[in-house]
């Protein structure tokens, strides 16, 4: 059969308290500090990419990281660990700790090691082994 009419619409409740995030402004991001969240500048979120250390990232990155005092540090792991990733992603970049020391990218097919051994004899000990990363137009 048919239904009858919708009945009246009650009250609005009362309105319930604030909840424990900040009001931060356009491209901040959150971190709790142990006691409060606070809204932050230092990793940057622009909606279309990514800043550690700047409030306008290029538009030509996805990610741009600017420091006069840090570096950055990229996964770091053994021999061991590097080829028991599986199935590694075309260009992955990892950094070795031990045995031939450096970062290693993959090219699809096998693990390439970038630079390698400054004095050629391949010794693998840190105060040897150097990794540099050049192009064809030099450094």
């Amino acid at each position: 059969g048919s239904q009858g009419p919708q009945g009246l619409k009650g009250d609005q409740g009362d309105v319930g308290p604030e909840g424990p995030l900040v009001v931060g402004s356009e491209g901040q991001t959150l971190h709790h500090d142990g006691f409060n969240w606070v809204a932050t500048s230092a990793l940057y979120n622009s909606g279309t990419a990514i800043g550690v250390g700047t409030t306008a990232p290029d538009s030509s990155a996805i990610v741009q990281i600017q420091s006069t005092s840090q570096g950055i540090m990229l996964p770091s792991m053994s021999e061991t660990q590097r080829l028991a990733i599986s199935n590694p992603a075309l260009g992955l970049l990892v950094f070795q700790n031990n045995g031939s020391l450096g970062f290693y990218y993959f090219d699809g097919n096998n693990w390439v090691q970038l630079g390698g051994s400054s004095n050629g004899s391949g010794s693998g000990t840190a105060s040897t082994d150097k990794t540099l990363i050049y192009t064809t137009d030099g450094f």
